[in-house]
């Protein structure tokens, strides 16, 4: 069994994906991809598991933003404009002093890179948090494939590092880090331009499709039509599973992208993620004892 991502109609269908596995979540700009990315990795901690995100598109604050958005369930854009009241900030301190007291044994930790940033850079960050912890990283995500450099590639290299041969470079580079440090790992993948309109997507529909699908083992995609919109609902399409038949139904996702929530089966039920750590008093029903009759002999 592997590292589940919270959305259970599929893991269900994959088990998990498993150490030394690489999963992509393809889709548009502005899908929703980071959004589920960071899903996964607070669902992997959550479970029990160390985890690091990598983004090489936003300050490392406005990462742990989104996290804070997705544990504490506050709106995104009030952490961005500084709009909490008072309510929200206890809300969010409350929510932070839990997860540190159930949670403190395990590594979840965020890093902002430059864009083209390498796997190099990343097998450092691992490197050190696992010296300084003590600890092993299982879980890793890259935010993402579409804006990473070769490790072979210098700083300087003039040649462009979005071709086919580049991003194949960049793919394996992920592949062979996640193999030798036994991971489990994420990361995203635009779709190309003439993609955008269509209604389901094909693993030949994402950038550098070739590089990708033959290195990966698991792909999915997010998929938000018009008709998608207006009903406030995503849909997640299974593109590859291993080498399983992959026709399966897409999943319907309910998204929250204002807290930066894909799937409301992440809940549990709960209300928020806060709930789990709550013990819930349940009112023991005794039966009511009834003395036995009397018997009463005949003369």
């Amino acid at each position: 069994m592997g590292i589940p991502t919270g959305i259970h109609r599929f893991d269900k269908v994959c088990g998990g994906i498993l150490p030394k596995e690489v999963g992509v979540i393809a889709g548009t700009t502005g899908v929703g991809k980071t959004a589920a990315m960071i899903n996964f990795g607070v669902n992997a901690w959550l479970s029990g598991y160390n985890s690091v995100l990598i983004t090489g598109e936003m300050p490392n604050e406005d990462m742990q933003f989104r996290i804070d958005t997705n544990l504490s369930r506050i709106p995104g854009m009030k952490f961005r404009t500084a709009t909490l009241n008072k309510s929200d900030k206890k809300k969010w301190d409350s929510t932070i002093k839990q997860y540190t007291i159930t949670h403190s044994n395990k590594i979840l930790y965020t890093a902002s890179l430059s864009r083209n940033f390498t796997t190099e850079q990343v097998e450092s960050i691992i490197i050190r948090l696992q010296n300084d912890t003590g600890e092993r990283i299982e879980w890793l995500g890259l935010d993402y494939l579409n804006i990473m450099r070769p490790s072979g590639m210098r700083d300087d290299d003039s040649s462009s590092s979005r071709d086919w041969s580049n991003q194949a470079d960049v793919v394996l580079d992920v592949k062979n880090l996640t193999q030798e440090y036994n991971l489990v790992t994420w990361s995203a993948n635009q779709v190309k331009d003439e993609a955008y309109e269509k209604d389901l997507f094909e693993t030949s529909d994402l950038k550098y499709a070739r590089a990708i699908s033959e290195t990966v083992p698991v792909i999915i995609a997010l998929v938000r039509s018009d008709k998608d919109v207006l009903a406030k609902r995503m849909r997640l399409q299974v593109l590859k599973m291993r080498n399983a038949v992959t026709d399966v139904v897409p999943i319907v996702l309910h998204p929250r992208l204002d807290v930066m929530l894909i799937d409301i089966g992440l809940q549990y039920g709960k209300k928020s993620f806060a709930d789990l750590g709550k013990v819930e008093k349940t009112r023991v029903r005794t039966k009511k004892h009834t003395p036995p009759k009397k018997r009463v002999e005949k003369e």
